[in-house]
């Protein structure tokens, strides 16, 4: 069977972005979160906020909107591929 991955909520993101401040490695996050470091790298990377800067509550938002759109998407676009 395959793992079950969850996504980041906002008390993790908020913690990511207050011992980014410290700063301290991206390991030991993933120690104290007790995730994969490279899913921390990962965040930091994909959900930046106004230029370079790591925001929490702006990463949320950027992967609640990700949701809803995801939630949104057609799944069959053509008529074609529906038949």
């Amino acid at each position: 069977m395959g793992k079950h991955y969850s996504h980041f909520d906002h008390k993790e993101r908020t913690l990511i972005y207050w011992w980014r401040k410290e700063p301290l490695t991206l390991r030991e996050m993933a120690r104290r979160l007790r995730r994969c470091h490279t899913s921390i790298s990962r965040e930091l990377k994909r959900n930046r906020w106004c230029g370079n800067a790591y925001c929490p509550r702006g990463a949320q938002l950027l992967a609640g909107s990700c949701l809803e759109a995801r939630a949104r998407r057609a799944r069959l676009k053509s008529k074609q591929v529906r038949a």
